[in-house]
């Protein structure tokens, strides 16, 4: 979750680069061994390179080298030249093959939590911010390997060039070291500075994704195209990539001017290095060889510092993105996930007691102190207008909410006592929002694969569904894939159809609690009169709940609730409250006016064409 300005890391500098060392030790341990020879051949590479120099000037110049030098000049080559084989092997392996799988490793972990986090959670703006920080951070994972291998490859360096520095005057290594701890420090500005400003970007990047998701969202392409949505969508994302360049630019303009000093300390480094060998060139101290020799070892043992220093700096950098990325995989969950009350057998009864529950950031609460009992094998209907609570208070009951207040029992034991997934299995859902998978029909309503799934219970689930006819005429039936726009040779169902995949899939879990939110929204009305005429079949030995917003199909329900606001209005048999004659009746017979107005203007029309065929 977001932290507060001024709040301490979640976790340390070492402890970051632990954890990422640490599961690559476990996961891939191929790639961190590779990674440590890469950073064991650079500095081979780098300082043989030094001696190279001045032994090729040794050979050239001194007349009593002999075959020495000769030798000394072969073996360094072989050297570096193995060295550098090594280094390109690594290079290649790191950056293609080695990444991909580096990359998946972190990125599953990611994966696994979004999909088993709580689900009240992924609905908050705070726990999607953060899950945006968390993609971004865990791109800076290779960096933090990257970053390691770089610290050891110049601490190698910094070492083998002090002793070489130190050989020539002690002055060298103050002339050095002084610019490289001016380079730490304004490295450690420019990183903090970024850091701070990070809640500024996170929440621009996240609706930027958004906004392509829906460009390349297939259920969105008819709309775009027949609304002509295009430009609006453009338009928002040109909005929101103003107010995120806007940030772009301001960071480059803070950071340039930054980098601009700093990249001039290695160089005034290197200038007084040069100065100091050449003085000493002319006191004849420093032969033709060891003058190559100093001149490239001073460019190279402050690149080294200042490379060191920058690796410094930049583990505080990491750090934090690292942390973004451990926050996220950190956040609690609310709900029982260890072990819970056994659950019950048979079927179940579920008693609302004076439950509420507002969402994050709400300023009301949408369910209000509610208290009702479904009861064993009872069929309960909720009714209400639009903004009632209805669905709130399904996604309470299936245990995807937490009350806010109050408690809901199951069998007369509190539902928090029960592991939330063992509880899941309780009951089969048909909610408004389905998405299919894209894998085979069958797949879709057992959710299994082929080797787990009963044909007899598919062929069952879909007969009573009244998607059996559709199946049949399908090329692969059962088996045909579903998402042309993942495989060519797959079909598209329409709602209608998908809503019926969706019962499917409820009926085969075969679950004791079934719950229906407007399962017959988007079917055709002889569709939807077979659904009510199989809601008996369906609810046969369970206790089910159906929400709906045409009264006229709660008849067959032994109870109904009408909620308005959050809270239960009215209660009883539909016949009970139409005699009543309170909202529910009142609501009943607007609806049935509405019918009524359509049959006769459907008779009328018939009248119209009859007589004009002179029938």
């Amino acid at each position: 979750m977001e932290k507060e300005k001024g709040q301490k890391p979640s976790h340390g500098i070492w402890a970051d680069f632990a954890y990422v060392i640490g599961t690559l030790w476990h996961e891939y341990r191929i790639y961190l061994l590779v990674y440590l020879l890469w950073a064991s051949a650079l500095p081979v590479c780098a300082v043989i390179g030094s001696f190279i120099s001045k032994y090729v000037v040794d050979t050239i110049t001194v007349r009593d080298a002999g075959w020495f030098c000769i030798a000394m000049l072969a073996g360094l080559i072989l050297l570096k030249a193995a060295a550098t084989i090594v280094k390109a092997f690594c290079t290649r392996y790191v950056n293609t093959v080695g990444f991909s799988w580096f990359f998946w490793i972190f990125n599953r972990k990611l994966f696994a939590k979004r999909l088993s986090m709580d689900y009240q959670n992924m609905e908050q703006t705070s726990a999607n911010d953060s899950f945006q920080k968390a993609q971004n951070g865990m791109g800076q994972f290779g960096n933090a390997l990257g970053c390691m291998r770089n610290l050891l490859d110049s601490s190698a360096q910094v070492l083998i060039y002090t002793a070489i520095m130190a050989s020539l005057s002690p002055i060298m290594i103050p002339v050095n070291v002084i610019p490289a701890l001016l380079y730490f420090f304004g490295r450690r500005h420019i990183d903090d500075f970024m850091i701070k400003n990070t809640d500024q970007w996170t929440g621009i990047d996240r609706q930027l994704n958004y906004i392509n998701s829906c460009a390349e969202d297939f259920s969105c392409a008819k709309d775009v195209r027949l609304y002509r949505m295009h430009k609006w969508i453009r338009h928002k994302f040109d909005k929101t990539w103003e107010k995120r360049a806007f940030w772009h630019k301001k960071c480059d303009r803070y950071t340039v001017r930054w980098r601009i000093a700093m990249d001039q300390l290695p160089v005034l480094s290197m200038l007084v290095g040069y100065l100091l060998i050449i003085y000493m060139v002319f006191q004849d101290r420093v032969s033709a060889g060891n003058f190559v020799l100093y001149c490239t070892s001073t460019q190279n043992y402050g690149n080294a510092i200042c490379g060191f220093a920058e690796c410094i700096s930049h583990f505080y950098w990491l750090r934090d993105n690292i942390n973004y990325y451990r926050d996220y995989l950190d956040i609690p969950d609310k709900f029982n996930h260890g072990r819970g009350e056994p659950l019950p057998k048979g079927m179940c009864e579920i008693r609302f007691q004076n439950v509420s529950y507002t969402y994050p950031n709400a300023e009301a609460p949408t369910i209000k102190n509610l208290s009702f009992t479904l009861k064993k094998g009872e069929k309960l209907a909720i009714v209400g207008l639009n903004g009632a609570g209805k669905t709130t208070l399904i996604k309470l009951m299936c245990g995807l909410y937490d009350p806010t207040e109050g408690e809901i029992l199951l069998n007369g034991i509190d539902i928090r006592k029960f592991n939330r997934e063992e509880y899941y299995t309780l009951f089969s859902a048909v909610f408004q929002d389905f998405d299919a998978l894209p894998v085979t029909i069958a797949q879709n309503i057992t959710q299994s694969g082929d080797a787990a799934l009963d044909a007899d219970q598919v062929a069952d689930a879909l007969e009573k569904s009244g998607l059996s006819g559709k199946v049949r005429n399908l090329p692969g039936r059962e088996g045909t894939l579903l998402a042309k726009s993942v495989y060519d040779e797959a079909t598209d169902f329409s709602g209608g159809e998908m809503q019926k995949l969706a019962l499917a899939r409820a009926l085969y879990k075969n679950a004791p609690l079934l719950l229906l939110d407007e399962p017959t929204a988007a079917l055709d009305p002889i569709s939807e009169q077979e659904m009510y005429l199989h809601y008996a079949d369906f609810s046969k030995n369970k206790s089910s709940v159906f929400i709906s917003h045409r009264l006229a199909s709660t008849r067959f329900c032994d109870n109904i609730l009408l909620l308005e606001s959050g809270q239960i209005i009215e209660e009883g048999t539909h016949s009970e409250l139409m005699k009543k004659g309170g909202k529910y009746a009142e609501l009943f017979e607007i609806q049935s006016a509405y019918y009524r107005d359509e049959a006769i203007q459907k008779t009328e029309s018939m009248r119209q064409i009859r007589e004009a065929a002179g029938i």
